[in-house]
């Protein structure tokens, strides 16, 4: 049994480092032209060798970026202004007002990025959101340096991280503690009013985080955010006016701009490609624009990359020169008209030499032929202007057919890049998808049959194959030169993978014959037996109509897979499939309490021959057997016996009519077994009892499908969960998350002593108050002193939890320790969701236990009943308000109970929060496999606590788990250039390379418990 263990432990770890070579392939580190643009290296006017360049028309830029600022949040209707003030600047048409677009993924690190290089970050810069380095790549604050600007900053440290040594002045604030949504701003305030007194710096840039804090804990429609808004218009207003003052007594103007990094979705997240996550405002302030000189705003969106050629020509120094943005012809308009041409041109020329650098037949593009002509009017603008022979409105309609000319050059040049830059390692893909296909065969191999010579040489090819493609995939990305065997060519990457099966099948032969010689000598020495290590498969000998169900849906949903459509709303597939699920369950437990004939019975149990609950049969059974040996010796009870009979009774698999099948018993091994006529029930009929947790459990499922709108196509529509959140509703909510936590105490407390229901009664009860104390729930008394903001409660519940796992543990033998680990995560899972998900939390406790109820009366095997359990994790997973959009990552739940920044402990907390509806069953199901097997009142309730079962039950999850990557990988590989990869693949992609390292973890659980048993 111990190598069985190790076996699945291989397979578990080669599922995941194929899983992560897969992400290394396809989501490569972005690479960037090196070195920096120089002002020494302007291009010439067209057709002179004038190399002037352009001169700036603002002094001082003043940056006030605030964190998740939507655009409807200050350029939205009448009646839902946040910032007032700043929207009275706008309608009097003193300032330049525009809506952008930010590329996905819409997190801060790779926003700041973009709106400081222009660049367009690749998706990998999601995970490196926690964890940011500096940043060498050409960048809009290094010109500034370059350019003898001083900067000063104030908010957001991770500006800091990004930009070490860049400013004369800076104080950062922590961005990732979200709880915070006060200090974290007035820690950037309260430095302004020095600022605008000082005279040294040139650019100030204030990154506030509140805004963005407030949505992550309460949401887009928390009543904090009206008074967060108008404490940001009132920033904006002080700042505006301060530079006006200024400008009287300065040669040149200011410039104050107002954009957020990305918008906030209805839930108050981000990181998705909603419109809501997507769209900001991009707001120019000057007294430049004062008294009606500026523009009315327009809902003409720009790309909020091309603020940073903008910023640079206006303020007069070079473009980044890996910046993909394209100037914005408003905010050039206050430029002469052979200013507008040179300040185009130069942006023109920067994004076509990043296109000499990255496409090999460059001159054959469209934007290098558009280019060409725009240089060509160009020089016949300038030759025009200085002979003065023609009048000014040819000339004005003539600049701007270059402008256009230059604009249109610019965007085709930029597509053409971006769809360049996107590399992926075809041989890193190739080699993983390689290498799952062949842990899923040898997984298909060890289920279904014994582990005999074949399985070993599968084993030895698998484990031949893994090393050496790893080896090969190391040294090909570890060295420069390529060669036949690196080269991501069709070709190569044939060659490459029949090189691998060839040696490792070579392997695999030379390996098997040493454990067949090994087999051999233990044999003839005594030491294993035929009934030996070997000889005992995992897979189940049939399935009934619930296997039926769930072996069909599982196919259903990896083929539902291949449509992007069908993985955004991937929750109806799941909800489909559980909803169906219960039915059938439903149906089977009333068909056992009709009194149906007994053919429709045996025909029915002669699908399933390994059910829970398999029953004896009448005493006046004619039987047949027919052993291996007849005078074969057996061993029971320590004591020698010969068997020429043996009673139905001794056998745990169902013997139906005119059916042979193998069985095994603890005692005797039959190879052949038959019966002439009989039927078989189960061993009680279900009550109605049984009848209504079946019908509860369909309710429970309904109620829950309700509550989180999720998705794509409907996340918008109200729900259950968005009317609990709202202010006025808050007793409503308070009361449904105190009976949640009640209704979680009463279903849990019978499986603990009297101390252990003391405890779980005080984590429900400081669950409860952690909420209270940040304001989210009713508070049952008011705090003296300055509020904790539930700190000290969140850890009290995490103490509690500890307690409650160190009783388990002492009452181990009786497996109690796995019901107070469930019980524990119970109080994780309240601790962590938001308050509306209480109640579905409860909702799936009630589930658990009418399934936990339903199961010994119906016939199902091992292996199909940790489908079950999966699918209803699958399905908790979008109850709680999931998708496959990075939006729906709750990171508030990675800072409960923490008072400073630990990126592990929150990146733990936000994994659990995000997957606790999937591990919530997972741990169910070890409990339920227990209470089955200890189950007195069931004398044929077969033992489900044995290493063998344990097994079973990681194996089944683990099938699961590869069959969807082998799917999956395979479709990302193939859509790598599709429209949708980085709003649906990607993050999918994510998501499923996550649910397979907690899988991973699970299995490896069971794996442990199969050890210890």
């Amino acid at each position: 049994m111990n190598i069985r263990i190790w076996m699945l432990g291989l397979l578990v770890c080669s599922q995941l480092l194929a899983t992560g070579l897969f992400l290394k392939g396809y989501f490569p580190l972005k690479k960037s032209v090196e070195g920096y643009a120089d002002i020494s290296k302007t291009p010439p006017f067209p057709g002179t060798s004038n190399t002037e360049p352009l001169e700036p028309i603002f002094g001082r830029l003043v940056i006030i970026l605030i964190d998740a600022l939507r655009w409807d949040f200050v350029l939205g209707e009448e009646g839902n202004i946040g910032m007032p003030n700043t929207r009275g600047v706008i309608d009097k048409r003193s300032s330049i007002s525009l809506l952008a677009t930010a590329d996905s993924p819409t997190v801060t690190m790779p926003r700041i990025k973009a709106l400081m290089t222009g660049g367009v970050p690749g998706f990998v810069d999601v995970v490196l959101n926690f964890d940011s380095t500096a940043l060498l790549e050409d960048n809009l604050l290094h010109q500034f340096m370059t350019s003898e600007r001083k900067i000063v900053f104030y908010g957001d440290d991770t500006w800091i991280r990004l930009f070490p040594e860049h400013f004369l002045r800076e104080e950062g604030t922590t961005s990732f503690f979200v709880a915070d949504y006060t200090e974290v701003d007035v820690n950037v305030t309260r430095h302004i009013d020095q600022e605008m007194l000082s005279d040294d710096w040139d650019v100030m840039i204030l990154h506030y985080l509140g805004l963005d804090h407030i949505g992550h804990l309460a949401g887009s429609t928390s009543p904090l955010l009206g008074p967060k808004l108008k404490e940001m218009d009132h920033v904006v207003q002080k700042i505006h006016r301060a530079l006006i003052e200024k400008d009287k007594h300065s040669a040149k103007p200011s410039l104050l701009l107002l954009c957020g990094d990305h918008g906030m979705s209805e839930q108050g997240s981000h990181g998705g490609a909603t419109p809501a996550e997507t769209t900001t405002p991009l707001i120019f302030l000057s007294s430049l624009f004062n008294n009606g000189k500026g523009q009315t705003f327009s809902k003409e969106c720009v790309r909020q990359i091309d603020l940073v050629p903008t910023l640079s020509l206006l303020l007069g120094v070079p473009v980044p020169q890996n910046n993909l943005g394209v100037a914005i012809p408003q905010a050039l308009s206050y430029h002469s008209p052979g200013d507008r041409l040179r300040a185009m041109q130069l942006n023109a020329d920067q994004v076509l030499s990043l296109l000499k650098q990255n496409v090999q037949d460059y001159q054959r593009e469209e934007g290098v032929l558009l280019h060409s002509r725009a240089t060509q009017l160009h020089a016949r603008w300038l030759a025009l202007y200085d002979t003065g022979t023609v009048s000014n409105t040819t000339l004005h309609q003539l600049a701007n057919t270059t402008m256009d000319m230059y604009q249109s050059a610019t965007k085709s040049a930029r597509d053409k890049i971006s769809s360049t830059l996107t590399t992926y390692d075809t041989h890193a893909l190739v080699v993983a998808i390689f290498i799952l296909y062949l842990v899923f065969l040898v997984e298909v191999d060890f289920f279904w049959r014994p582990l005999r010579t074949r399985s070993i040489n599968l084993f030895f090819f698998m484990g031949s194959c893994i090393t050496l493609a790893s080896i090969q995939t190391i040294w090909c990305t570890s060295h420069s030169a390529s060669s036949l065997m690196c080269n991501t060519v069709p070709a190569s990457i044939v060659i490459s993978l029949a090189v691998l099966i060839i040696l490792s099948s070579l392997i695999a032969l030379i390996g098997s014959s040493l454990i067949e010689s090994m087999q051999g000598i233990l044999q003839r020495t005594g030491a294993e037996k035929s009934k030996g290590l070997w000889s005992k498969g995992l897979g189940p000998k049939g399935i009934g109509v619930i296997g039926i169900l769930l072996v069909i849906g599982n196919g259903l949903h990896v083929f539902s897979l291949l449509s992007s459509s069908f993985i955004e709303e991937e929750h109806q597939t799941w909800y489909f499939l559980t909803t169906t699920l219960h039915l059938t369950i439903l149906a089977c437990v009333l068909r056992t309490m009709l009194p149906l004939s007994s053919n429709f019975l045996s025909h029915h149990d002669s699908v399933s021959s390994a059910p829970i609950m398999s029953s004896p049969l009448p005493d006046s059974t004619p039987l047949r057997y027919n052993l291996r040996n007849r005078n074969a010796k057996l061993q029971k009870n320590t004591q020698a016996r010969t068997y020429d009979e043996i009673d139905a009774t001794q056998c745990r698999q169902t013997i139906v009519n005119n059916r042979t099948y193998n069985a095994l018993d603890d005692s005797c091994e039959l190879k052949e077994i038959s019966l002439t006529e009989n039927t078989t029930r189960n061993c009680r009929t279900p009550s109605v009892k049984v009848v209504f947790c079946g019908c509860l459990m369909t309710l429970c499922g309904r109620v829950m499908r309700v509550w989180n709108q999720t998705g794509d196509k409907w996340r918008h529509l109200p729900d259950v969960g968005d009317w609990l959140v709202r202010p006025e509703n808050q007793g409503i909510l308070s009361y449904s998350a105190m009976g949640g936590l009640c209704l979680i105490w009463a279903l849990r407390q019978r499986y603990h002593s009297a101390v252990g229901k003391m405890m779980l009664m005080g984590g429900c009860s400081m669950v409860y108050l952690f909420r209270a104390c940040q304001g989210t729930l009713l508070a049952p008394y008011e705090y003296d002193g300055a509020p904790s903001k539930g700190v000290n409660e969140a850890r009290s519940v995490f103490v509690i939890m500890a307690v409650l796992l160190v009783i388990g543990w002492r009452q181990r033998k009786h497996h109690y320790i796995y019901e107070a680990l469930l019980s524990v995560w119970l109080l994780l899972m309240c601790l962590l969701l938001r308050p509306h998900n209480i109640p579905i939390v409860a909702l799936s406790c009630i589930q658990e236990s009418c399934l936990r109820a339903i199961l010994p009366y119906i016939s199902t095997s091992l292996p199909l009943l940790t489908l079950v359990y999966h699918w209803m994790g699958q399905a908790s997973f979008f109850y709680q308000g999931n998708s496959n959009s990075i939006s729906t990552v709750d990171v508030s739940a990675g800072y409960v109970g923490l008072d400073s920044y630990s990126p592990s402990v929150i990146g733990v907390l936000m994994g659990v929060s995000t997957y606790a509806g999937p591990l919530f069953w997972m741990l169910a199901l070890l409990c339920t496999q227990t209470s089955l097997s200890q189950d007195k009142s069931q004398k044929c309730t077969q033992n489900y606590n044995s290493p063998h079962d344990y097994l079973v039950i990681g194996l089944t999850l683990t099938m699961c788990r590869t069959m969807t990557l082998c799917v999956f990988t395979v479709l990302a590989t193939l859509q790598r250039y599709h429209l949708f990869v980085w709003t649906v693949f990607s993050p999918k992609l994510l998501y499923e390379a996550m649910f397979t390292l907690v899988i991973v973890l699970v299995t490896l659980l069971y794996a442990i418990c199969a050890w210890v048993s």
